[in-house]
């Protein structure tokens, strides 16, 4: 069987947003489209190629129905009703396209093979990311590149951390600054060598500048902003997805156990069940109290654990 490219995918994007909302057609490839390599590179790079495709179809059919408006106008409202109507049929079929391929890349994320769950980047490149840390005088510039190897096995990414000494000036929020005109790690990487340049020329000292290679499922990388799932947030529960491990809050619980002086409790669920829990999304968010969440948990297998934290003056 042929392997689906990325061309591919956006050729038949392509066609499926040239095709009426509601065609077999146009359902046909959708289906299919959801159905190959779900969460790899190509897969997502080929989604968002076609939402960039679509997002100027929408624009150009705008500016269509505009100027078919302005030429109808002396005739009368009905009749510029009658020369927009099939492009505006045209505008909504596209832009209800946009939305299914927009539901189609945030759910391949959720179903990616990554395997990376560490915090997001400070600031994301075309093909890197920057990591910042700062303590005392010390400020800590960590660059990692290529992005796409975060999270995959048999694959490396490239670590470079630079220490920086310096009270009068925060010289990892200068290059952050800097940086961001960068758009490949080779410009990063010369963008933090200007950066020393400029630090020694203050005064300041760069304790190290030292690289290594890391496996690409090292669970200490940041994780990358495509890959993150976005938190699951109700009318009183909120889901980190995103933390190491997943933990669990209810704001109802919280605010009864801080009333009573006693301590605050809330869930721990190991990353693993990350994708599970993306799926259960809605009702999670529809959950009121610790006490609903544990019992959705147990009923999907999913294991979890209290933790407490004294309120201060109680322990």
């Amino acid at each position: 069987m042929k392997t689906i490219t990325a061309s591919d995918r956006s050729a038949l994007i392509r066609l499926a947003s040239s095709l009426p909302k509601g065609d077999s057609q146009r359902k046909a490839i959708l289906a299919g489209l959801s159905a190959i390599d779900v969460g790899s590179p190509k897969h997502l790079d080929a989604l968002q190629n076609g939402i960039k495709d679509v997002k100027a179809q929408i624009k150009r059919q705008e500016q269509m129905v505009t100027d078919l408006s302005d030429i109808a106008s002396p005739l009368g409202p009905k009749v510029v009703e009658v020369y927009v109507r099939k492009e505006k049929a045209h505008l909504e079929d596209r832009k209800q396209l946009l939305k299914a391929l927009e539901e189609e890349l945030r759910d391949a994320r959720s179903k990616k093979g990554k395997t990376a769950r560490g915090d997001g980047f400070d600031f994301e490149g075309s093909d890197f990311g920057v990591k910042l840390w700062r303590g005392g005088p010390r400020d800590e510039i960590n660059l990692y590149w290529p992005l796409e190897n975060i999270g995959r096995r048999g694959r490396g990414v490239e670590v470079r951390e630079v220490s920086v000494e310096g009270d009068r000036i925060a010289w990892g929020a200068t290059f952050l600054d800097q940086v961001k005109k960068a758009r490949t790690a080779t410009q990063a990487n010369a963008a933090l060598e200007d950066l020393k340049a400029q630090i020694e020329a203050k005064g300041d000292r760069v304790w190290y500048d030292r690289s290594e290679t890391v496996k690409g499922i090292d669970k200490s990388l940041p994780t990358p902003s495509m890959y993150r799932l976005d938190d699951i947030k109700g009318s009183d529960i909120t889901i980190d997805l995103n933390a190491k491990p997943i933990e669990v809050y209810s704001e109802s619980d919280s605010d009864k156990w801080r009333n009573a002086g006693n301590m605050t409790y809330w869930f721990k669920v190991h990353p693993r069940f990350k994708k599970k829990l993306a799926l259960m999304r809605e009702d999670l968010a529809a959950a009121r109290g610790l006490d609903a969440v544990g019992k959705l948990l147990s009923a999907e297998g999913i294991p979890f654990d209290y933790h407490s934290y004294m309120m201060p003056g109680w322990d």
